[in-house]
């Protein structure tokens, strides 16, 4: 079974990330990240911990037997709902076109999967070892069902990050269906006990979920929703099938060939294993596609995105994956006991599988999230027709042991590559940018293991074992990767400090600085980019000498529209910035084509240079060629375009054609009024511009009330003490 699928506060500041309609992006993916993680952190623990209460009471037949019945429901509910509830997380699509339909097709769909399950339970329980499953089958049928019927919340739910409703029902449904699986496990349930608290859960978690959802869709059918969802669901659902074939190919050859038993201790491990899963399987899942759909019109920022997500995911799971494996023995004795010894040389080689399994779930995700649902189809069929072979080799030659490392032997040399290979020709990111993203976790884990094995090898009792083993671990982890950890997730003035001490420390051991610290303070804190986005703004002007020099290697843009030029002017500097600036321009419109998003930026950095300096006769043509770009490229609500937009509008200000500039100015005001709310800080900017505007022609009455709501959103936003409500109110 694998484990499945305001830089400053000027104008250009805006938080907005490219190719979202949401104030902040980031910010909305890391406080879903947050919830997500709290809330799996949270049940599995409890999960571990009833788990282990439960494996006391059952045998590892009792955990066989279920885990054929949870092979035969995983496999029909991958394609219960046909993958169409899966539209709905996507930022692109419009969910009240679609949902009524998707709540039809999903509940009939399932409807009619759970009554297959429950009339062929016998045969599919005797094709997979256990003729005792059938009874579990025809329970977790059910399941299936419960599955079409909830769709559409859960959906509702992922969509808009909704990660603390998820939490909350995660948290309503757990304590009833725990008291269900004790209460039949004492009694003498087995197998039974688990699929009716499983039935338990998914039935009251369902109920919350539409509680909470904001709206609530009646089933329905539209033709056109059935063409959208259809061409995106069924290749979805076909890759999804493939998917959980080859997640259980394992279990069926294990319960067939080995019988329950074996199958139990084998589930066992790969329980454990799957405790990385279980912490950020989820976090992936649920904000990938909404994620990634949201920034995937920039190519830039998508593969800054496609970077940061790795990275993260590595810092979490590779340490899990790498501890688990050096300490299985311990763990398994300590938590399980030692009627489970035998599943400990299994779980060593499945840490291994399941770390590269993480990988490649957001690489999938990523491929949803794109709309390369056929892309994800043929990668799945890949690594069944590749799994399948290896692992009838495998459990024939090593049993349980074997089909470990037939699952390490596929996913490595096959399916890994294959992943990376569609990700490249779908995006053109580079693999070294990934490879790079991956290596300090990679590192860090590597030497937490190893220090952790040592200590543990030198006591003689599990428990003490573990206790060591874990604490010397995570302390070298901690070391090796707390800054990049801290960096990468970490944000506002404790994680700053956090930086300072690794800083500090390293210069004291006579350790050069990685830039780690500054990386952090250019993404974090009030006024920085957000941290999906490496893509940031230009800190200054090159032809004032304050602030940071543009690189002509990345894509930015000027932080501020054009206004007069300094007085203390050094002309010559000018010169030379103004000429570097039209060599960038000119190389990138040969190397990457004129409608490129670098050449575009490094347009609107040349306008920028030009305004600087008074040529404004240069700066307004190439102004509005990048606005008409950036609108035909993106559509005239784009956070790129309605920028240049204000960026002209104050080009033309500058010149004096006010007659053109107001247009502008209302037009971006009344986008962003739109997309983002009054009070949002790129809103209260526009309000400010276009008052400003007004107030130069001499149109006072129509300039006083933008005066007055502005001062009013920036007093909400910020207090009426902040320096930018004070220089409102004048």
């Amino acid at each position: 079974m694998s484990i499945a699928p305001d830089q400053s506060r000027s104008e250009d500041s805006g938080s907005e990330p490219a190719g979202t309609d949401s104030p902040s992006l980031s910010a909305s993916v890391r406080k879903g990240a947050i919830w997500v993680v709290a809330t799996n952190l949270l049940l599995r623990m409890a999960n571990v911990l009833l788990t282990a209460i439960v494996a006391r009471i059952l045998s590892p037949h009792d955990f066989g037997v279920f885990a054929v019945a949870l092979t035969a429901y995983a496999i029909v509910s991958s394609i219960g709902e046909l993958g169409v509830s899966a539209c709905l997380m996507r930022a692109d699509l419009d969910i009240d076109s679609l949902a009524p339909t998707v709540a039809t097709v999903s509940v009939l769909s399932c409807a009619i999967l759970a009554g297959v399950m429950a009339a062929l339970a016998s045969p599919i329980a005797a094709a997979l070892g256990s003729a005792a499953a059938v009874g579990p089958i025809r329970v977790m049928s059910l399941a299936v069902l419960l599955t079409g019927v909830f769709a559409v919340p859960n959906s509702q739910m992922m969509r808009d990050f909704k990660q603390d409703k998820i939490f909350l029902a995660n948290a309503v449904g757990f304590v009833p269906s725990t008291m269900v699986l004790i209460a039949l496990a004492e009694s003498g349930g087995g197998a039974m006990a688990f699929a009716w608290s499983m039935v338990a859960r998914q039935f009251i978690t369902g109920c919350v979920l539409i509680a909470a959802a904001p709206r609530y869709y009646w089933p329905g059918l539209a033709r056109r929703a059935l063409a959208v969802i259809f061409t995106f669901g069924l290749p979805l659902a076909g890759a999804n099938f493939v998917s959980y074939i080859l997640l259980n190919v394992d279990y069926a050859f294990v319960g067939h060939l080995l019988g329950p038993t074996e199958l139990g201790i084998y589930v066992l491990a790969f329980t454990v294993a799957s405790w990385p899963y279980g912490v950020l399987g989820a976090v992936i899942n649920n904000l990938s596609t909404p994620a990634f759909s949201r920034v995937k019109q920039d190519p830039a920022l998508l593969k800054s995105a496609m970077a940061t997500a790795l990275r993260g995911v590595s810092l979490i799971v590779l340490p899990m994956c790498a501890m688990t494996a050096a300490l299985a023995q311990p763990i398994v004795l300590t938590v399980y006991g030692a009627k489970w010894a035998t599943s400990a040389n299994v779980l060593v080689i499945l840490s291994l599988y399941g770390a590269v399994s993480m990988v490649c779930l957001l690489f999938a995700n990523m491929l949803t999230s794109l709309g390369r649902t056929k892309f994800l189809l043929l990668l799945q069929l890949i690594w069944i027709g590749s799994l399948i072979p290896a692992m009838a080799l495998g459990v024939h030659k090593d049993g349980i042991v074997g089909a470990a490392y037939a699952h390490v032997a596929v996913i490595i040399p096959i399916v890994l590559p294959s992943y990376l290979l569609a990700l490249r020709r779908a995006t053109g990111v580079r693999f070294m940018v990934l490879a790079k993203a991956v290596l300090p976790a990679l590192l860090a884990s590597s030497a937490a293991a190893l220090a952790a094995r040592g200590v543990a090898s030198q006591l003689n009792s599990p428990l003490p074992q573990l206790i060591a083993g874990l604490a010397t671990g995570g302390v070298i982890y901690v070391i090796c990767a707390g800054r990049q950890l801290t960096a990468v997730l970490g944000r506002g003035r404790a994680a700053e400090r956090v930086l300072g001490v690794y800083s500090t420390a390293a210069r004291r051991l006579g350790l050069t600085s990685n830039g780690w610290a500054k990386r952090f303070v250019r993404y974090s804190g009030a006024g920085a980019a957000e941290a999906t986005e490496d893509v940031g703004l230009v800190n200054g002007s090159i032809l004032t000498g304050h602030g940071a020099q543009p690189d002509v290697n990345r894509f930015e843009e000027p932080t501020v529209p054009v206004g007069p030029a300094p007085a203390d002017r050094d002309e010559a500097r000018e010169s030379q910035a103004v000429a570097l600036l039209e060599h960038n321009l000119a190389d990138q419109e040969h190397l990457l084509g004129p409608d490129h998003p670098r050449t575009l930026a490094s347009r609107a950095n040349l306008a920028y240079a030009y305004g600087q300096v008074g040529w404004l006769e240069k700066a307004i043509p190439i102004y509005e060629r990048t606005f008409a770009d950036w609108r035909r490229l993106l559509g005239p609500d784009h956070p790129r375009t309605l920028r240049t937009s204000n960026y002209l509008a104050s080009a033309y200000r500058e010149a004096g054609r006010l007659a053109e500039a107001i247009p502008l100015y209302e037009r971006t005001l009344a986008a962003r009024r739109r997309l983002l709310g009054p009070d949002h800080p790129s809103t209260l900017r526009s309000s400010n511009y276009l008052a400003s505007a007004y107030r130069d022609t001499g149109r006072l009455v129509e300039a006083i009330p933008l005066y007055e709501g502005t001062l009013a959103g920036w007093q909400r936003l910020l207090g009426p003490d902040d320096p930018v409500s004070l220089r409102a109110s004048n």
